[in-house]
């Protein structure tokens, strides 16, 4: 029997679905970073910085719905007793901007941009015990920036909501 042959017929059709699927899982779990673009002029940027090559650990996701939309992520450690750095950035709409550099290890940036013109920066530096950033938007032309460093767990949370178009900036910044 031919192998296309094999795979025409209903009994080979799960197994080839479950193959597919592993497949697919398999190359998941092999990339450092996973990125989803939808609409045109999209960019996204990742940089990947480690004195070893065993220390791999830096992950991020990237998934944008819309048009002109941007991102960089930048992610660098050193040390072996640190865990890696984690980034998920989500944008829906046009024209958003979402940028998060990661120093040293243990950290961990989420940005979630929902409508147009949004701006959002996360900038972590060697927390020893772990450094977190959650940024979300919603509305419109609204502008975040977190700026995190410092020895202790440190863990900070913005939700802005620019509905009207006039929100102001807001800056966190802990040391």
């Amino acid at each position: 029997m031919k192998l296309d042959q094999a795979f025409s017929s209903r009994k080979a059709r799960a197994p080839k679905a479950l193959l597919a699927l592993s497949l697919a899982t398999l190359a998941l779990a092999l990339m450092t970073s996973v990125q989803a673009q939808a609409a045109q002029d999209n960019r996204v940027e990742q940089y990947r910085q480690s004195a070893d090559a065993a220390l791999a650990g830096n992950y991020s996701i990237i998934r944008q719905n819309g048009n002109n939309n941007r991102t960089a992520v930048f992610q660098s450690y050193s040390a072996q007793y640190q865990s890696g750095n984690f980034s998920a950035i989500r944008q829906i709409g046009s024209s958003n901007s979402a940028f998060i550099t990661q120093l040293g290890g243990n950290n961990a940036g989420v940005i979630l941009q929902n409508g147009d013109r949004h701006i959002a920066t996360i900038n972590q530096a060697y927390g020893r015990q772990g450094l977190e950033a959650f940024v979300s938007q919603s509305g419109n032309q609204s502008d975040i920036a977190i700026s995190q460093s410092g020895s202790g767990y440190r863990s900070v949370s913005v939700e802005q909501q620019a509905f009207s178009g006039n929100a102001r900036p807001v800056t966190v910044e802990t040391y």
